[in-house]
């Protein structure tokens, strides 16, 4: 395996991390953006920092509004909507 194709499957995973997605389930937004922020410093491409700032953005945009008091399965939702518009 080359260098390229590690550092490749080393973002691919940090892109999909678990711990801030389940902070995220459990409603901890300023923890999963903490996270993603962890991970930002991480990863070495634009585009992996883009789609890391872009969902680290949709947390703090989660706990800075009225997402707190609706239901879980409603925060997720519009979790996802934020996500898609980026």
């Amino acid at each position: 395996m080359s260098e390229t194709e590690s550092s490749t499957l080393t973002e691919a995973m940090l892109l999909n991390d678990g711990i801030a997605e389940a902070l995220e389930r459990a409603g901890l937004w300023r923890r999963a953006a903490t996270r993603w922020l962890l991970i930002f410093d991480r990863v070495e491409t634009d585009r992996a920092r883009e789609r890391i700032a872009l969902r680290r953005e949709a947390c703090l945009r989660m706990a800075s509004s009225t997402a707190g008091s609706e239901g879980g399965e409603k925060c997720h939702k519009r979790l996802r909507m934020l996500l898609a518009t980026k």
